[in-house]
């Protein structure tokens, strides 16, 4: 029973939530903080109301192992760093191993192994058909349309969806996905955002700069690269310098577009180092 309190801890933390924010109307701080380490034992009911803030089902969190946990937060970490230099090939062949299946027991943690398995098919493998069946699989574990509270993974879902599906030709569809991410991107508490969602803002610009939107896509541009700021990285920072250049080259703004260019190579520089 004491695995409760470790496991809920471990996926609070990965979801950015603090003690706070998931014992509201459920708990006292005091007391999740004494749950967490593993000092009390909870409720059914209290059990219950932390996992439906969390996202994940009582019998999942019930049935995972500490050791399970410790290993699963480490290839994570190891797919995250993968993810996050976009080095594909590895992180492919890194969810493709029976290694990191086994440990597959939480809802949220299936969910963000079909997220990059999803994102590797589209953009490493081109094949955007498998993709949407992974990342239509990866929303179902957690959510669904009148869902409150949404995770970092099930916003990136819904943005990588729309960019899916607006290959395909699919540009209403892919323009609901994407107004649905930002509502609840703008909804999360500050505690929650991370950097990852610049990817959001990317993914919205790039189809409303190719159906010709400009001053719309120049807005979610220029959201990005102040949330990448905001965050001090430099995560899809020189794609969206990029994409902001292409939209001045195509309103005949040919100086800022050269400055953005240039913006787009000091990014280059700074990763190679980094």
């Amino acid at each position: 029973m004491s695995v409760f309190g470790t496991v809920i801890k471990e996926i609070r933390k990965e979801r950015k939530m603090t003690q706070k924010f998931l014992c509201q109307n459920i708990c006292s701080q005091s007391v999740l903080s004494r749950i967490e380490n593993n000092d009390e034992i909870p409720n059914v009911l209290v059990m219950q109301q932390l996992c439906d803030r969390l996202g994940v089902s009582l019998d999942s969190v019930m049935r995972n192992e500490r050791v399970g946990v410790k290993h699963m937060n480490e290839l994570f970490d190891t797919m995250a760093y993968y993810y996050r230099k976009r080095e594909l090939r590895p992180l492919f062949d890194l969810l493709q191993t029976k290694d990191f299946q086994q440990y597959l027991h939480l809802e949220t943690d299936m969910q963000r192994y079909y997220y990059y398995l999803g994102y590797c098919k589209f953009y490493l493998l081109n094949d955007g058909s498998d993709a949407l069946r992974d990342l239509e699989q990866a929303l179902e574990f957690t959510y669904h349309n009148s869902k409150k509270l949404v995770s970092n993974i099930e916003i990136q879902l819904l943005s990588l969806i729309a960019m899916v599906e607006f290959s395909f030709g699919n540009i209403a569809v892919a323009e609901k996905c994407f107004r649905k991410s930002l509502e609840y991107f703008y909804s999360l508490p500050i505690e929650r955002t991370h950097v990852e969602f610049t990817t959001v803002f990317y993914n919205y610009g790039v189809l409303l700069y190719e159906t010709g939107q400009f001053t719309e896509a120049e807005f979610q541009i220029c959201q990005g690269i102040s949330w990448a700021r905001q965050n001090e990285s430099i995560y899809y920072l020189e794609d969206l310098f990029l994409l902001k250049s292409n939209i001045y080259e195509k309103t005949k703004r040919l100086e800022e577009a050269k400055q953005y260019r240039k913006l787009a190579g000091e990014i280059v520089q700074i990763r190679e180092i980094y």
